[in-house]
């Protein structure tokens, strides 16, 4: 203990003494530490040390002489529990209650990195509940501005159930652990934590590098792999006392090595196992149901990796994992590492998140960036004999793989590299957060090592956000709202900068005001006009300046102009202006997520005054009143730019056509925006309704708007027919030019047959294709979509002038509907379908009278033609007879006049 705080104990006491009392206000040690935080509490289980992360903010004017007390005490335990006894001494060696043999326990100890000194890992106190520890702080650590102790504090559950811990601390009266309880005003905190139940599952999963391997007995170019341990509910689990799993791999010909790579409290540090091909994998390998470790083979081949239940745990406990190694090709030239085309002109745009690769191995990264891509040239004297170029990275941070310093392999396939093997080039891209400054990676390939590093945020801009334009146009005596954003060099917001605001001009400050930015960067400043018409400066100028430690001045300035803002004319180009009854624009609606992603430019407004000059820097606000459609929050009031212009967004979620009000001054322009789903990938439910036989197919998106292209398939069980007699029918929604109330809808003919039937109609990604995942169908209710992973439908959140709303329509979140159906009675139709039979019925009997009667006047006039020709046969064959007659009586007359003439001749 200091002397001065002795001095100080020894003040107080007299005070004491001489009756003057104490102010309940003061603490009863000055010299206190002020706080305790508690990290992430792994996984319980009964007869395992449960290890959480304690840290301890010293007081200031701590020195090393000091000594704090840090005491352990279980407040809640389940019953049976030897922490819900008073013992006298032993929960720091392990104590046991009646009948059970898993003791319990509780042992201090330093954290990594913490370099004070620890008398003694933990002592018994006098309440026979507590255990406690002295510390004193390191040189390092009073030096330090922030003084923090961290400490492990192991607590052994000896019963299933939940444990609530506290944890306090205090100044160190004398040295001797007295009185070092839990007394109220102690900084403190309390934790609680349950056992898991056993574990009943283990998957094994590759972490990195996320393709293939490279052969390799280099333990530095290896993968890394975990395995997950679960309960039957799929809840995370723990390895209990005795519980093993054997992790061994099989159908291997080369030297496979496993090592287990210790949790984040053990530093992740890859531990030295004299196994070769298997490991053992106990409950001190497990942080929050995971253990990962390190897997190299020295041969090209796919090895199956097995873990099974050992020990206490039961072989049906099984889990497997391929891991595939690939032959490396010597590399001999050395590596030279660029940014990646792609990164490059990002980095030139200020949007990159990087800052160019500086030298040759070195490249800073903003703490927001989550991409980094780089290009590595082989060089020269490169031989690609191999399927890979051995690469190799080190996660220093852990903010690639989650493991403080894991190393592991990285690929390059040699095809990306190129056939040439003199000045190959390849593409590396690491996907990592580096979230605090210094955090970094590094990258190694042909012998070149790139090392990335998050870098402290300098402030090297502040951009104008609303207003974007830089001149603006004021009445006289109106104000002028202005937000700006300080920006580091990757382009990200700085928080907490200090800016200070000037203004010359009409009406110049005499003294400067002072900003802070928020927690997104922003600074926000209203310039109000003090002047009139009458005065005879238009103009201000405010100048935003951030002053860095060391370094140049940031600036920015707005200027605003005021006086008259007479606008005459506002002209909106859009497009439609030709569309007719007949013919007319749509824009589609977006109903995946949110609606606002179906947002899009109302118009390009173009302001102008009486003599037809542009108008720059004019506010331009939009609004709407049509229900079901809105304007983008950071659109609702724009200021014209150089070119007199400004391109608001609107959007809708209902189909119609939607009004917006554009105005600048007092000038109004009302535009109208025609709105329909057009896309069949929309799709979320579709219903049907009968009518008579027809069944009346309608398919909507998820606001409940028709959605016209969606294919639908039908089907049926029973033996009605479809229209043209089949047992399936395909048809697609309507999709008219102007929206009706036909749009959305397939219509189907069915007819019943002598049994019933059931009619199913489901939608289709193509004819005799039903899919069950088809547009946004399977969506689970509240979400996007569906599937294993579904995606929750983005909740709402209202805009602002600077950030844009998401989520709208969140409410509107049932789940899809991919097929509905619909039953029909063997031989029976009801109402309209009755009537139609009724009546086909009566002209099917109509067309047979008629038939009949057709045929009847046919016999007839076969009849009648039959007599006809009758009798005209009857009349020639009497001509005939006639003619034969005659000819008969000619030559009888012919033949008596040739004997007639022999007589004569004879005589």
């Amino acid at each position: 203990m200091s002397t001065k705080t002795t001095f100080k104990r020894i003040a107080l006491v007299t005070v004491a003494a001489l009756g003057f009392g104490m102010l309940s206000s003061v603490s009863a040690s000055a010299a206190a530490p002020t706080a305790v935080t508690v990290g992430t509490i792994p996984t319980a289980q009964v007869g395992v040390v449960n290890t959480a992360p304690i840290t301890i903010t010293l007081p200031s004017g701590a020195t090393t002489a000091d000594t704090y007390a840090i005491s352990v005490r279980v407040t809640s335990a389940p019953a049976g529990s030897a922490y819900r006894s008073i013992n006298a001494s032993g929960l720091n060696a392990g104590v046991a209650a009646t009948g059970n043999t898993v003791k319990a326990k509780i042992t201090i100890d330093v954290a990594t990195g913490n370099g004070g000194v620890l008398t003694g890992d933990g002592v018994d106190l006098a309440d026979g509940l507590t255990v406690s520890a002295m510390f004193s702080p390191s040189t390092a650590q009073v030096a330090a501005t922030s003084l923090a102790a961290s400490f492990k504090i192991n607590v052994t559950p000896d019963v299933a159930g939940s444990y609530t811990v506290l944890v306090s601390t205090q100044e160190d009266a004398n040295g001797a652990h007295e009185n070092e309880e839990y007394t109220a005003g102690d900084a403190n905190v309390s934790y609680t934590f349950t056992t898991a139940a056993a574990a009943a599952t283990v998957t094994l999963a590759q972490v990195a590098p996320t393709g293939n391997g490279i052969a390799t007995a280099t333990k530095a170019n290896g993968m890394i792999f975990k395995a997950t341990i679960k309960d039957s509910t799929g809840t995370v689990s723990q390895l209990g006392a005795n519980e093993s799993i054997r992790v061994y791999a099989s159908s291997a010909t080369g030297t496979v090595t496993m090592d287990a790579i210790r949790s984040a409290a053990a530093g992740n540090t890859l531990t030295t196992q004299t196994t070769t091909s298997e490991y053992t994998l106990t409950n001190a390998d497990f942080t929050n149901g995971v253990a990962y470790l390190k897997f190299t083979n020295t041969v090209a081949e796919t090895a199956v990796i097995t873990a099974v239940g050992t020990g206490l745990l039961s072989s049906t406990v099984t889990g497997t994992l391929s891991l595939t190694t690939k032959t490396a090709s010597t590399v001999a030239a050395t590596g030279v590492f660029t940014d990646s085309t792609t990164q490059a002109a990002a980095i030139t745009a200020g949007t990159g998140g990087h800052t160019a690769v500086t030298g040759t191995y070195a490249s800073a990264a903003s703490r927001t960036a989550t991409s980094h891509s780089y290009k590595v040239t082989l060089g020269t004297a490169a031989t690609l004999a191999g399927d890979f170029v051995l690469g190799a990275v080190v996660d220093t941070s852990g903010k690639i793989s989650g493991l403080v310093g894991a190393t592991y392999g990285y690929a390059i396939a040699t095809a990306a590299v190129g056939t040439a093997t003199t000045g190959g080039t390849a593409a590396v891209s690491i996907t990592a957060t580096l979230s605090t400054a210094g955090n970094s990676f590094s990258v190694t390939v042909a012998g070149g090592t790139l090392t990335v590093t998050s870098a402290t945020s300098a402030v090297t801009a502040i951009t104008a956000q609303s207003p974007t334009a830089t001149t603006v146009r004021q009445a006289d005596g109106a104000s002028t709202a202005m937000t700006l954003r300080v920006e580091d060099q990757f382009g990200a917001p700085v928080a907490s900068s200090v800016v200070t605001v000037a203004t010359t001009g009409r009406n110049a400050s005499t003294t400067s005001t002072t900003v802070v930015s928020d927690a997104s960067g922003y600074i926000t400043y209203t310039r109000t006009d003090a002047g009139t018409s009458a005065s005879v400066n238009k103009q201000d100028v405010v100048t935003f300046t951030h002053t860095p430690t060391t370094g140049s001045a940031v600036t920015k300035t707005m200027t605003v102009i005021y006086g008259s803002t007479a606008v005459s004319t506002i002209a909106c180009t859009s497009g439609a202006e030709l569309d007719t009854a007949t013919s007319v624009t749509y824009r589609d609606i977006s109903s995946g997520d949110g609606a606002e992603e179906g947002a899009a430019s109302l118009c390009t407004v173009t302001i102008k005054d009486a003599n037809g000059a542009i108008m720059v820097g004019v506010p331009v606000t939009v609004t709407t009143a049509s229900a079901g459609a809105a304007v983008v929050s950071t659109s609702a009031t724009l200021y014209t730019d150089a070119a007199g212009t400004v391109a608001p967004e609107v959007y809708a979620w209902t189909s119609g056509a939607k009004t917006f009000t554009v105005t600048a001054g007092t000038v109004t322009s009302t535009e109208t925006v025609n709105y329909r789903q057009a896309d069949a990938a929309e799709v979320r439910s579709i219903s049907v309704v009968a009518d008579g036989n027809r069944h009346l197919v309608t398919a909507k998106d998820r606001f409940g708007n028709v959605v016209p292209n969606v294919r639908i398939y039908g089907t049926r069980t029973g033996n009605g027919l479809f229209g043209g007699g089949a047992p399936t029918a395909n048809a697609i929604t309507a999709a008219p030019v102007v929206v009706d109330s036909t749009t959305g809808v397939a219509e189907f003919i069915f007819n019943a047959g002598s049994a019933d039937s059931v009619v199913k109609y489901q939608v289709a990604s193509a004819a005799d294709t039903p899919s069950a995942t088809y547009g946004y169908t399977d969506a689970l209710a509240g979400n996007v979509d569906g599937g294993t992973a579904p995606d929750a439908l983005t909740a709402t959140v209202a805009g602002t002038a600077l950030v844009a709303e998401e989520g709208v329509g969140a409410s509107f979140s049932a789940a899809g509907v991919n097929s509905v159906t619909a039953a029909i009675a063997a031989g029976t139709d009801t109402g309209q379908t009755a009537t139609d039979a009724a009546a086909e019925a009566t002209d099917a009997a109509n067309a047979a009278t008629d038939a009949a009667n057709a045929a009847a006047e046919a016999a007839d006039a076969a009849t009648a033609a039959a007599q006809d020709a009758a009798d005209a046969v009857a009349a020639l064959s009497a001509q005939v007879a006639s003619l034969i007659s005659g000819l008969k009586s000619q030559l009888t007359a012919l033949t008596n006049l040739v004997i007639k003439i022999q007589k004569k001749v004879k005589a």
